[in-house]
């Protein structure tokens, strides 16, 4: 690295202080320290920098070395020394951004804007006026993000198999935007980032449809089916208010860094098969049909009407990810679902049709009564709880919590790289903890920071905890409003933001580790996503 800077003309670095060699040793990073290090090297960066270097924007002001020591703060993959961790290095050049950053990640954090956090340059009379306009299209922006979101979400959460459903479906998107709203407002006041956008968990859609699917088996072999609703909803409950106990736990006993001692493989499995599961859930959201493998629901997927309906999504889904590769900005993806039912809406237009007849053939959402704000607590009252089922339930509420604890530790230093703030992982885990009590309470699902989204708004110039209180109580509008709109967009669109999704989580964990793990750790990594998908796909 020091030879690059020389030939590239500038001066080389100096070598970081070391100690003498009977007291020199080596030490493996690892999770526990991540957050000590960091503290460190900003500790000393502090004691050495200037008042007035801070205000001129001058290289002493620490701008560049503040993120740099984010950068090696959060890489587990890095090596430093005793010496390192009692005088410090206030701009070590030889980190780079390697790991922690989710894979499919690291491209657009380097391509994105770069936080400046050491210089605070003058300001002109319309900065003000200009940052209030960005942060406000970044709330919009991200606004209309999480609406579209919610419809394939919500719609996964009980599987499409139960046909004679007691309410409307439209009971899963109030309760992905109840659930969503809450995180947003408490890591709003809360967090250390500004830019933190709460959702709920999609990950866990697989283990939410596999309770519901269980629970509903076993009822109606009773000839209780009634209360399968209730028991549901009961059982997602409970499962958040443990995951949020978890999350509190943790968090009051400052042991965060311990979750992120979990195998990689055995994380990238599990991702391996919850992606398997959002194609099939793509599948059966832009078709409408069931997904399952036996051989006549396979025919009815490749016939010629029910096949364009998938087929339309999966190329729309392939040319996101062509566009992706093309051009370099964080507004493409949003930008391009945006686009989908604008498209689709002016096709029609300009053919003088109007949504019934597609509608009728499965290209748009049925027009489903619009359902109460009070829809989720009302539930209750349809029947009771069959609280003797929930105990065959404590195997994937353990699994669920297991998955859910795992995002925390990925995403708070993930984010920590990507805006150049100084997180505390502990401090995120409590936080974690009061979003997942208050929103099991409700009766409602697991939430967390979503990484990409955070990292958009970022992106999109958003920011302060202002706009992100507001973003809050657009959510909780939406919830109270109802997802009224539903009827009159496109089911390509749901069904290319998962089959977009699932693939890139595949691709992910699935065709990136082929060349990175060795054998065994791949065939445990491609072990633990079959067992996944056998488990959730019910033949």
């Amino acid at each position: 690295m020091r030879d690059a800077e020389a030939m590239a003309g500038g001066a080389p670095r100096p070598a970081p202080p070391r100690r003498a060699a009977s007291t020199l040793h080596t030490t493996k990073a690892t999770p526990a320290r991540l957050f000590r290090r960091m503290s460190l090297h900003v500790g000393a960066l502090e004691r050495e920098r200037s008042p007035l270097s801070e205000l001129d924007g001058s290289p002493a002001s620490g701008g560049a070395a503040r993120k740099s020591i984010v950068r090696q703060a959060f890489n587990p993959g890095s090596t430093w020394t005793a010496s390192d961790e009692v005088e410090g290095e206030d701009s070590p050049s030889w980190h780079s951004l390697s790991y922690g950053t989710p894979a499919g990640q690291r491209d657009e954090i380097a391509a994105g804007r770069e936080p400046l956090l050491g210089a605070a340059p003058s300001r002109r009379p319309l900065d003000g006026v200009v940052r209030f306009m960005q942060r406000a299209c970044a709330l919009a922006i991200m606004s209309v993000l999480l609406l579209i979101e919610c419809v394939p979400f919500g719609l996964a959460f009980f599987p499409a198999s139960w046909e004679r459903f007691p309410v409307p479906r439209a009971l899963g998107i109030q309760m992905f935007l109840l659930s969503s709203a809450l995180a947003q407002a408490v890591f709003a006041l809360s967090s250390k980032f500004e830019v933190g956008t709460g959702l709920m968990m999609c990950e866990n859609i697989p283990f939410m449809t596999q309770i519901a699917t269980d629970v509903r088996a076993q009822l109606a072999a009773q000839g209780r089916e009634d209360e399968a609703l209730p028991t549901v909803l009961a059982a997602y409950s409970l499962s958040t208010l443990l995951v949020g106990g978890s999350f509190l736990a943790l968090g009051h006993m400052r042991l965060g860094a311990v979750i992120a001692l979990i195998p990689p493989y055995i994380i990238l499995g599990c991702i391996g098969g919850i992606g398997v599961f959002i194609v099939q859930t793509g599948l059966e959201i832009s078709t409408g049909v069931p997904f399952n493998w036996q051989l006549d629901t396979l025919r009815t997927l490749c016939s010629a009407q029910t096949g364009a309906l998938w087929l339309l999504p999966l190329g729309l889904s392939a040319a996101l990810r062509l566009l992706s590769r093309l051009v370099r900005s964080p507004m493409l993806t949003p930008l391009f679902f945006v686009a989908i039912p604008l498209v689709a809406h002016a096709a029609l237009r300009a053919a003088g049709r109007s949504l019934a007849e597609p509608r009728v053939r499965r290209w748009f959402f049925e027009e489903a009564p619009t359902p109460d704000w009070w829809l989720l607590w009302s539930v209750y009252r349809h029947g009771s709880i069959a609280w003797d089922v929930l105990p065959s339930q404590l195997g994937t509420f353990g699994a669920l919590t297991a998955f859910s604890l795992i995002h925390v530790p990925i995403n708070v230093p993930s984010l920590s790289m990507t805006t150049g703030t100084l997180a505390d992982i502990d401090g995120e885990l409590r936080a974690h903890g009061v979003a997942n009590l208050l929103s099991g309470a409700l009766g409602c699902l697991p939430n967390y920071v979503c990484y990409s989204n955070s990292a958009l708004y970022y992106k999109c110039g958003g920011g302060g905890r202002g706009f992100s209180a507001a973003l809050a109580l657009v959510l909780g509008a939406a919830f109270v409003a109802g997802p009224t709109a539903i009827h009159v967009l496109p089911r390509c669109m749901a069904g290319t933001l998962l089959l977009h999704m699932g693939v890139e989580l595949l691709r992910e964990a699935i065709v990136q580790p082929f060349a990175r793990l060795d054998r065994i750790e791949y065939t445990a990594v491609v072990l633990i996503a079959v067992v996944m998908t056998l488990s959730l796909i019910h033949i």
